[in-house]
């Protein structure tokens, strides 16, 4: 070989190289489904399901300033495949030893005008800082895109700041 076409293989082998590695992502190969993934919904992501609730959110955490109320919020996982839900965990600040926070995460099929419960997550008063509550007991846990998961919040009383939900889930192939 000559040392020109030799010079010129070995440059491309290195960018090769370099491009492979740049390019190379973890979790981009098959086994990558079985990587357990986690979304956030967090408390700025939940609307009233009525008007005239007294209520504030700051985006951080929400609350029921009077009585109680009911919040929903979708779920949009970002994948295009169908995927397992392994656990939910509710965050808040439960201050209320009458009252608790309970989300409950569903899944819908809009064509089949149909909904189930996947799971339930719900407080506990606590006089500490925010505590994690999971429910890791997945019913009907595969959601495919065709479905609209959502999560649907009740905030049974004051003294209850709810800082989100985080979902637990992997990738089917």
């Amino acid at each position: 070989m000559k040392k020109g076409s030799m010079a010129i293989m070995l440059a491309a082998l290195l960018v090769a190289t370099i491009v492979g590695v740049v390019w190379a992502r973890p979790n981009q190969s098959p086994q990558a489904a079985d990587i357990t993934r986690k979304i956030t919904i967090p408390a700025a992501f939940f609307h009233p399901r009525e008007e005239g609730l007294d209520w504030s959110n700051d985006g951080a955490g929400m609350a029921v300033d009077s009585g109680s109320g009911i919040f929903t919020a979708p779920v949009v996982f970002p994948t295009l495949s169908a995927v397992t839900v392994k656990k939910i965990t509710l965050s808040v600040e439960d201050h209320n030893g009458s009252a608790d926070a309970c989300v409950t995460l569903y899944r819908t099929s809009p064509k089949n005008l149909t909904q189930v419960s996947m799971a339930l997550a719900c407080s506990s008063g606590s006089w500490g800082g925010p505590t994690s509550y999971d429910d890791d007991s997945i019913n009907n846990a595969v959601v495919w895109p065709a479905h609209g998961p959502y999560l649907w919040l009740e905030i049974a009383g004051t003294n209850i700041i709810v800082y989100g939900v985080t979902i637990e889930y992997q990738r089917n192939t």
